[in-house]
């Protein structure tokens, strides 16, 4: 499918990354609005999560060899990052709009990632965490959004299609 996919040339291959990113963009944006919703008790019929967790949460409950553990699956997550550069040569005044897409984009994922893991913390102790599932759906399933957490795996694999598609076209 991904070679496939490639095979049909740039733009489509562009048009399909746009769909995919906005998908992403999309679902990182819907999880913060619902676990802000969950955290300040805006959801009928739940309680107030609160932010408590917050300073009684261990913050790496693993210390640092598991602190750099995550740090290479998060790594990887950027996979990928370098096709801004492969997109340069069809950008009308590169050096000026390439270094202002990394900064925006590098500002903008920071900001979208420290939100989420600031939401959260609060909804799922990290004790609570199961090593084969995704800490946002584990944390919506938590709190008994399991329709949120389907759709969140979706995401994850539309995601792991977009790092598959962006990795071989950087490489052809």
């Amino acid at each position: 499918l991904v070679t496939l996919v490639n095979l049909l040339g740039a733009r489509m291959l562009s048009h399909l990354e746009s769909g995919l990113a906005a998908i992403k963009l999309l679902a990182i944006i819907g999880f913060i609005i619902i676990a802000l919703v969950l955290v300040l008790g805006l959801l009928p019929g739940k309680a107030p999560v609160g932010t408590g967790a917050l300073t009684s949460v261990a913050w790496f409950p693993n210390g640092l060899g598991g602190l750099a553990g995550s740090m290479l699956i998060v790594l990887f997550c950027y996979a990928g990052f370098e096709i801004i550069g492969l997109a340069s040569s069809e950008a009308r005044e590169p050096h000026k709009t390439v270094p202002r897409a990394i900064r925006l984009t590098v500002i903008s994922l920071v900001i979208l990632y420290l939100g989420v893991i600031v939401l959260l913390l609060p909804l799922i102790a990290t004790n609570q965490l199961p090593a084969n599932t995704s800490p946002m759906v584990a944390a919506l399933t938590a709190r008994g959004l399991g329709f949120a957490a389907g759709i969140m795996n979706v995401v994850l694999v539309t995601a792991i299609i977009s790092t598959m598609l962006a990795s071989t076209f950087g490489l052809g």
